[in-house]
């Protein structure tokens, strides 16, 4: 889902009260983009942020870390050199891997992957992942290389669980809308 608004629309407060208040068990994971810290701006960053969401939901982080072991024991070099981040979380060696792989790699190959084999939620409802301000990181360079492509992947990707769905805010800006469009 796409919300779009022009500036003052309030787009950002609807974003911000879904997360606090009013479906907080539904949303499992939000970022919140901002052209005033740059930190929001970064594909890497948002990755990383949306693994740290997901790790509070029963079942995904046990996925992950399946996943990353299994590159280890399948004699991943890249992996194998850096068994030492490997701590109990496995959120040091998550980082490193993000750093080599690159954002685009680890959400096709980690974190799509270990929502996939999740268990649809127990009461049957779906799941939020809200992105929110899509147009302020579409301001932070080409768009394959911002969080806008990171999104559009996830819109387009065939892995995408069907009990988790995207809600998106944004200002009507044609770096946006187009992409989405096409996914």
């Amino acid at each position: 889902m796409l919300l779009l608004g022009e500036a003052g629309f309030g787009k950002s407060a609807f974003a911000a009260q879904l997360v606090d208040e009013t479906m907080k068990d539904c949303v499992i994971a939000y970022h919140f983009c901002s052209d005033e810290d740059q930190d929001t701006l970064e594909q890497k960053k948002f990755v990383y942020g949306l693994v740290i969401s997901l790790a509070r939901i029963d079942g995904f982080k046990t996925q992950l870390m399946t996943l990353l072991e299994n590159q280890l024991k399948e004699g991943d070099t890249e992996l194998n050199k850096n068994k030492a981040y490997f701590d109990e979380s496995g959120l040091d060696l998550f980082k490193k891997v993000t750093r080599e792989r690159g954002a685009q790699g680890v959400l096709n190959d980690y974190v799509l992957p270990a929502l996939c084999k999740m268990d649809e939620p127990e009461d049957g409802k779906n799941r939020l992942l809200v992105v929110d301000s899509l147009d302020e990181a579409a301001l932070a360079g080409e768009t394959e290389n911002t969080i806008v492509g990171l999104v559009t992947e996830l819109a387009k990707s065939k892995k995408f669980p069907s009990w988790l769905k995207l809600l998106i805010t944004s200002r009507p800006q044609d770096s946006v809308t187009s992409e989405l469009d096409s996914a």
